[in-house]
């Protein structure tokens, strides 16, 4: 992470990994977080975003988020939503996720539904 915080900003480069933001609200300086693929812009929630090699995916817990990917392309996620980025900065259009699932490596937990031993690999 890279992390940029003034008076005007709240900016946040992931350059690898994965993270879990709680933002507080402040319309005046939206959160944003960059990854290679794209933004996720907030002004206050609570999500998760994983980059990958190929792609970003986002999950939100509370709140709500806009995805944008660097070829433009736009989606608005709420609680309980989540989204990706492909390689090639194209947004996936927005499907029901279940967060809990997605950010028990918080609780040092890796949850795997119907996943091939490959995908849990990596």
């Amino acid at each position: 992470l890279q992390v940029d915080f003034s008076p005007g900003r709240r900016h946040v480069q992931l350059n690898a990994g994965e993270a879990m933001f709680i933002v507080a609200p402040d319309r005046s300086r939206p959160f944003v977080v960059d990854t290679a693929q794209g933004s996720v812009i907030v002004t206050g929630t609570r999500f998760d975003v994983r980059l990958d090699p190929a792609a970003t995916r986002v999950a939100v817990e509370q709140g709500s988020v806009r995805v944008q990917g660097r070829d433009t392309s736009l989606a608005q996620l709420s609680a309980g939503q989540g989204s990706s980025i492909d390689a090639h900065g194209r947004v996936a259009a927005p499907q029901a996720v279940d967060a809990a699932k997605l950010t028990a490596w918080r609780q040092g937990k890796l949850v795997f539904d119907n996943a091939t031993l490959a995908d849990v690999v990596a």
